[in-house]
């Protein structure tokens, strides 16, 4: 039973909570509130949805969600009700702009007030434009607990209408912080606010070195010092937080490390008056008045000397900004005023202050207006002056119980520099970011630079209330051209505005009654084309099927002084035209919009025939707009775009708890155009093609070819190995190609080789040799040794007497290659009792042990990091240096970790447990997570690894498919296990069965090919999945056959899977009759969907399934 809580948490919730809101709570009505109430709705229709659990039991005690408007039926489809909660809102003063509205509230029962007002406070926080919450009821509608009518007090009602309107501002539930200048006798007071944040926060509590910060009384020094502006804020007279302000007066440091462009660079320009070159008459006359001799000055020169004053008058006058200069009617006013009285000048300052306030736009035109009048008029252009705009913040502590309330101090300090527009403030890269900055926007910092700072800015403006959002219409067609600006030369974003503008969704937001963003949508998606292509999710967290409804954003462009409130534009962009989903596709030359670090990128399908578009695809839902991530600004560099590379860069971006801003991809390869068109989320990093050539540990940087340095808090090594093609051939090009580049190599030579070595015993040689057959070349296979996964596949050829038909290499070491006669290539062998062979090829094909890159090698020599062979790393995937972590085919474990190569384990896996690490490490950084005293332990690797491989015998494949780590060099009997063997038509088939009766081990080798990564769907499944009962399975005649027939198409589903995978994460429910139920027609709804997937399926006819 839920008594009354005195403290609650409050969380934004996700469908994922849902079955705990549920499950944890006895709703006040006889029944559950939430079976009134589709929950997956009401995520969807709200811009927020939170929940509050009681911080000592961790139960559920509350659920909110939030609307722009009313969202009950009873007041949508009802226009009279709506048209008088529309007036009476007004009436009472309460701005549209600055209201949410009520769309679901519940409370347990005897929970008390403290979860709703907790809920509230944390939604005003939320949105800091926001200044009431009200609530529209219709008498007959049910309020679950008085608590919310305490909560929000009813303020109207209209008794013929039957609604009562209700309301609660910002003031009742977040009383705003007594912000005022800091006194020295506040300084007793402060001391503890101050030590309080040292922990969380030292790069905003540490005192400047002026101030002696190491003696008393160095805060009261502090405070008496005129190069600071210190304030308090203060509640009920006792002192809460303190901000200390300082004008940046050099902006050199700033303007060099960031890209500031859109900050205006923090300065504003001042041209310096132009100087009008005096006639040579007139100085001939100031001689002559110099001499005595001013009778001799003519009236003509007299007449144009004063001409020449008034035009230059006349000229200046004409500079003048409109915004300064005003109508006839303006200049009248303000004479009027200033000859007024005291209440008439108030309120011509006033007047200005106002116009000022509303000017978002136009003073870098009139500038260029400015300097073209000038350059007209033929006067010299003196050099402009840049004027400092910015102030910073240096200091800023808070009692954790009013930390959201940070935004207080904001105006103030503004106040306190009414001469200037940008607030900045300065972090380090390792350090946590202060609810302080929810509304700013961090700077991009400039690649080659080596700043350790992490830049904040705010413009004033950002503080206006009154934030709209409404459909465009043709009268603000204009205005959104302006907005636009060079982006208005776009052809297709100028059609998809004005498509959108006639069909009704181009939506825009507007502040203070001026347009400062616009989004247009295409309604219009094809599902089908991006269900097919992208891994679009088909189920939701409560294995509901999700039915998109999906809207293309085809144009987004929004004033970057109101970019925090992107978040909410996006989610009423969605409401207005009745999305709950909005997708955008990337395409090459398609100008980007500026929403890629809201939206969620989207990875293709890999499958045949899937993938093959020429857009990335990235996504929004409703329901995930304010999925609540704390920002990492760690610097982390992944040097290589290996699979694990890759891996480990996605996770590390979809990390649920962090926002990773600071990410870089550093690859030789030069690709990478290729490489961004291929994964979606690597648009939020920065990609740098060249290659390192040295690391220095101390200073934590990484030199380029290109002599571009850059600074790492975390560098990730995942370059992979490669064939050595470099034998002192020098840049002569010789016929040597890797096993890999072998068919493309045969595809676009103009003559086949006579003769091929094929050299090297990795499991690739198969391959290279069945490519060199089908091209009818004469070969030799030579190898020193062979590799574990070769010995494997000569064991399982065995098994179907193929092995006698497959080469045994000659057993001599590759020592030099040169340029031999007629374009052929002079190889030179040591056999193994060390006599020299040489011979001559047409082609050299190499399948020898692969090793990392000669740069990373030479890297790793000269910083001291240990290798031997490969790269050694711990459990945690860390080398002898913290801060570098290695993974991939370069890594292997130390000895101390059993000694194995990390590519014995899936490459994809490995990524992901490294960005865990790497997570970890950034925690321990910023201090939120304690350094670990014990050696990590050994990951648990649970992904399966493969390999298949062409045999050069009539065709034949091998595919072999186990659990980690792939060391085995024989398909070994499971422990307690059992393994089921079919051999048909040359066909061999082995199904490996744990004591668990799950598929372990797969094993195929014969003319039919066995897809690996198809293969893999299969592993981990309990035999119930293949559609016989154990004993049936013995009676299968060709295990192959049966697993690839029309019925084991969803098996491989990728869709299929991922409902699997998520009924596994969420748990089993004590009843399984709902859960069976929801995932047949969860499957019934996927196939229908994706009919083209399942073309041999037949759904049964009902009313939903035809």
């Amino acid at each position: 039973m839920v008594t009354a809580v005195d403290v609650v948490e409050v969380r934004v919730c996700e469908a994922g909570n849902l079955a705990k809101i549920k499950k944890d709570v006895s709703w006040e009505n006889s029944g559950n509130f939430f079976d009134c109430v589709d929950l997956e709705q009401a995520l969807d229709d709200s811009v927020l949805s939170v929940y509050a659990t009681d911080s000592s039991t961790g139960q559920v005690v509350g659920f909110l969600a939030l609307e722009v408007s009313p969202s009950q039926e009873d007041v949508v489809e009802n226009a009279p009700r709506r048209e008088w909660i529309e007036g009476e809102m007004k009436t009472l003063g309460y701005s549209k702009g600055s209201t949410l509205w009520v769309n679901v509230a519940c409370l347990c029962r005897k929970g008390g007030d403290v979860p709703l007002r907790s809920m509230l406070a944390f939604a005003f926080n939320k949105f800091a434009h926001v200044d009431s919450i009200a609530m529209a009821v219709v008498d007959r509608d049910y309020l679950p607990n008085k608590a919310i009518g305490v909560g929000i007090p009813k303020i109207s009602k209209n008794l013929e209408l039957k609604v009562n309107l209700s309301c609660v501002e910002r003031s009742t539930i977040c009383p705003k912080l007594v912000v005022r200048p800091a006194k020295v006798e506040d300084h007793d007071d402060l001391v503890p606010v101050v030590e309080e944040m040292k922990a969380k926060f030292p790069d905003l509590s540490q005192l400047p070195d002026s101030v002696k910060p190491g003696e008393k009384f160095a805060l009261a020094r502090l405070i008496e010092n005129d190069s600071w502006s210190v304030l308090v804020a203060t509640v009920k007279d006792k002192i809460v937080g303190m901000m200390c302000l300082q004008e940046v007066e050099d902006l050199q440091y700033y303007q060099e490390n960031f890209d500031l462009e859109m900050f205006d660079d923090l300065a504003e320009v001042i041209e310096a008056e132009p100087q009008q070159a005096e006639p040579k008459e007139a100085e001939a006359a100031t001689e002559g008045a110099d001499g005595g001799e001013a009778g001799e000055a003519s009236p003509e020169g007299e007449g144009e000397g004063e001409g020449a004053e008034e035009g230059q008058e006349g000229s200046a006058q004409g500079e003048a900004s409109p915004a300064k200069e005003g109508s006839e009617e303006e200049k009248a006013e303000a004479q009027g005023a200033e000859g007024g009285t005291e209440e008439d000048q108030e309120a011509a300052q006033e007047a200005n202050e106002e116009d000022e306030d509303f000017d978002f736009t136009g003073d870098e035109e009139d500038g260029e207006e400015e300097n073209a009048n000038v350059e007209e008029d033929g006067e010299a252009a003196p050099e402009a002056k840049r004027e400092s705009l910015a102030f910073a913040v240096k200091m800023f502590c808070m009692k954790d119980e009013y930390a959201n309330q940070a935004m207080d101090f904001l105006q103030p300090a503004f106040d306190s520099f009414p001469n200037k527009d940008y607030c900045i403030v300065s972090l380090s890269h390792n350090s946590r970011v202060p609810d302080l900055l929810s509304s700013f926007s961090q700077a991009t910092a400039a690649t080659e630079k080596l700043s350790s700072d992490v830049l904040y800015v705010l413009h004033r403006y950002s503080l206006l209330t009154d934030f709209q959002t409404d459909k465009a219409e043709a009268g603000d067609y204009n205005e959104i051209l302006d907005l636009l600006g060079e982006l208005a030369e776009d052809k297709s974003m100028l059609e998809s505005i004005n498509k959108a503008l006639d069909t009704g969704n181009l939506i825009k937001a507007t502040c203070q009654g001026q347009i400062v963003g616009v989004c247009s949508v295409e309604p219009k998606v094809n599902l089908a084309e991006l269900m097919t292509n992208f891994q679009l999710s088909a189920f939701s967290e409560t294995l509901k099927y999700r039915n998109y409804n999906l809207g293309e954003l085809t144009t987004f462009v929004m004033n970057p002084v109101f970019s925090y409130q992107k978040k909410f534009f996006l989610s009423n962009v969605m409401r207005l035209v009745s999305k709950t989903s909005l997708c955008f596709l990337l395409r090459e030359g398609k100008p980007v919009a500026d929403i890629l670090d809201v939206f969620y990128p989207i990875q293709r399908r890999t499958g045949k025939g899937n993938g093959e578009t020429d857009y990335l695809l990235f996504s929004l839902n409703q329901r995930d707009v304010y999925k609540e991530k704390d920002p990492l600004n760690a610097r982390v560099i992944v040097v290589g775009a290996s699979k694990c590379g890759l891996s480990c860069l996605e996770s590390l971006l979809q990390n649920p708890q962090y926002h990773f801003t600071n990410m870089t991809m550093v690859t030789a390869d030069q690709a990478v155009t290729k490489l961004a068109g291929e994964h979606a989320f690597l648009s939020q990093v920065r990609l740098i093609s060249c290659s390192v050539v040295e690391i220095n540990r101390e200073e934590k940087q990484v030199f380029l070819e290109d002599d571009t340095v850059l600074s790492y808090d975390i560098l990730v090594l995942t370059s992979g190995v490669q064939d050595q093609l470099d034998f002192g051939m020098g840049e002569e090009a010789l016929p040597v190609v890797t096993a890999a580049g072998l068919k493309d190599y045969l595809k676009s030579s103009e003559s086949k080789p006579e003769h091929a070595i094929v050299y090297g015993g990795r499991g690739e040689a198969f391959d290279a040799m069945s490519a060199l057959d089908d091209e009818g070349v004469e070969y030799t296979y030579a190898s020193p040794e062979t590799s574990l996964k070769s010995v494997l596949v000569e064991r399982i050829a065995a098994e179907v007497e193929i092995d006698k038909f497959l080469r045994k290499p000659t057993r001599m070491t590759l020592h030099s290659v040169s340029a031999g006669s007629d374009k052929s290539l002079g190889c030179s062998f040591v056999n193994m009792d060390g006599s020299i062979v040489k011979t001559e090829t047409s082609l050299l094909v190499l399948a020898h042990t692969q090793n990392v890159n000669s740069n990373i090698f030479g890297c790793l020599n000269d910083s001291s990091i240990v290798y031997d062979g490969r790269l050694v790393v711990n459990g945690s995937f860390c080398t002898t240096d913290e801060f570098i972590f290695g993974g991939g085919t370069m890594a292997k474990f130390s000895r101390l970790y059993g000694g194995l190569p990390v590519e014995m384990f899936n490459s994809e896996e490995v990524g992901k447990i490294l960005a865990a690490n790497i997570t970890a490490k950034c925690e321990q950084a910023n201090g939120t997570r304690e350094h670990a005293k014990d050696l990590a332990e050994v990951p648990q690797f649970k992904e399966p690894v493969g390999f298949s491989y062409r045999l050069p015998h009539k065709g034949t494949s091998v595919t072999y498919i186990s659990y980690p780590p792939l060391s085995n060099t024989t398909v070994a009997v499971p422990e307690g296990g059992r393994l089921l063997r079919t051999t048909k038509d040359g066909q061999l088939s082995i199904l490996g069965i744990d004591k668990n009766d799950v598929v372990c081990t797969l094993c195929f080798c014969g003319p039919h090919h066995a897809d690996v990564d198809k293969m893999k769907g299969l592993m981990g499944l309990h035999t119930n999945y293949l559609g016989k009962r154990n004993k049936e399975l013995d009676k299968i005649p060709c295990i192959y056959s049966y697993l690839t027939e029309t019925w084991s198409a969803a098996l491989y589903s990728e869709q299929v899977q991922q409902l699997r995978r998520l009924i596994l994460t969420q748990g089993l429910p004590k009843t399984q009759s709902g859960l069976r139920s929801s995932i047949h027609n969860g499957v019934l709804e996927l196939v229908k969907e994706n009919i083209q997937d399942f073309t041999n399926y037949h759904l049964p006819y009902t009313d939903s399934y035809y």
